[in-house]
């Protein structure tokens, strides 16, 4: 699976040879909420796709709580992977 290009982004420069030691964290949740959109959408296959890689540490916060509590909120099912 292809990893998103904006996560490729910022570890070009360390495969580079970049000295500055650049971790990045993708959001566990893009966009933030049901209610937002923006240039990308991460499911649970992309998030899966980040993990696999050595030079991400983790995931970032969890932006909306109320999706990971409520089924009934529309973004329930992006967060848990359905």
């Amino acid at each position: 699976m292809d990893v998103p290009r904006n996560l490729d982004f910022w570890l070009m420069p360390r495969r580079a040879g970049c000295p500055r030691k650049i971790y990045p964290l993708p959001s566990s949740a893009v966009p933030p909420t049901c209610w937002e959109g923006g240039g990308g959408h991460y499911r649970q296959a992309e998030q899966a796709a980040h993990m696999a890689s050595l030079m991400v540490p983790g995931l970032d916060e969890v932006t909306d709580w109320p999706a990971v509590a409520d089924a009934a909120d529309p973004a329930y099912p992006r967060l848990w992977g359905g």
